[in-house]
């Protein structure tokens, strides 16, 4: 089997019968925010340089309790024509107060785009944000709304279409001595220097990528975030083999 995505042909002739798996934060992210993650690498069309260092590598490297599965199922059922309708239920049901797409994975497509544009429409209330190294999509679907955050991360295929005088943006530093002025050095980086790396950080007491474009929660500022190289974190990127789709209902079925 191909390591590749299938088209968007492909996908079309696809009935795939999968349920999303969304998480209510992890061991570094509060359970405030949703968190969907697709499968690394084949995913991420923009990836450059960012595959020497990508630290979500290893849960599907290592196949960590079933990571690399729940990915699968997430790509799989991105491709749906009902995964707007089931993916608004989800966040609905969390109730958390924002959702990050994409720990792992990336905007692989413009179909996808415009799926996560339309969820995003229809829960106005939440706030939705990405990090993605996939600038050669058109990113106005969800730049354009007022619930949506985009931050454009160096070390892939296009940094050259990053505006940093403009633009929201991350990238990653080894040392840091690099920091720009005005850039915001994620405090993880930092707590792993000084030993604490257990402490959490994200959604619980920063909340500096998690910009609420709506209201005064959070005050509104152009995201410019340096992380620290995590030179522990990754550990290659020999990736088994992606899992299959799921197969299609019997025939008869369909209608039921």
């Amino acid at each position: 089997m191909s390591r590749n995505p299938p088209t968007q042909s492909q996908a079309g002739k696809l009935l795939l019968v999968v349920s999303i798996l969304l998480s209510l934060g992890n061991d570094k992210i509060s359970r405030n925010v949703a968190l969907f993650d697709l499968p690394v690498k084949r995913t991420c069309p923009g990836a450059g340089e960012c595959l020497s260092y990508c630290t979500s590598m290893k849960p599907e490297v290592g196949r960590w309790n079933g990571v690399p599965a729940a990915r699968w199922r997430n790509f799989w059922a991105s491709l749906n024509d009902t995964f707007v309708d089931e993916m608004v239920a989800k966040i609905r049901d969390g109730g958390a107060c924002w959702t990050r797409f994409h720990v792992s994975g990336d905007l692989y497509n413009q179909a996808y785009v415009e799926k996560l544009s339309n969820i995003a429409r229809r829960l106005p209330d939440v706030n939705f944000f990405l990090y993605t190294k996939s600038m050669h999509l058109d990113l106005t679907p969800l730049t354009s709304l007022s619930n949506f955050t985009v931050i454009k991360s160096f070390g892939g295929r296009y940094d050259h279409l990053i505006d940093v005088n403009k633009d929201d943006y991350s990238r990653v530093i080894e040392d840091v001595n690099e920091q720009r002025k005005g850039e915001f050095l994620c405090p993880e980086g930092i707590a792993a220097l000084s030993g604490k790396s257990d402490e959490k950080f994200c959604g619980y007491n920063c909340n500096y990528c998690l910009s609420d474009k709506k209201t005064e929660r959070t005050e509104p500022h152009q995201i410019k975030v340096a992380f620290l190289l995590k030179r522990n974190g990754w550990n290659g990127n020999n990736l088994p083999q992606p899992l299959k789709p799921p197969a299609p209902p019997p025939a008869g079925a369909r209608n039921q």
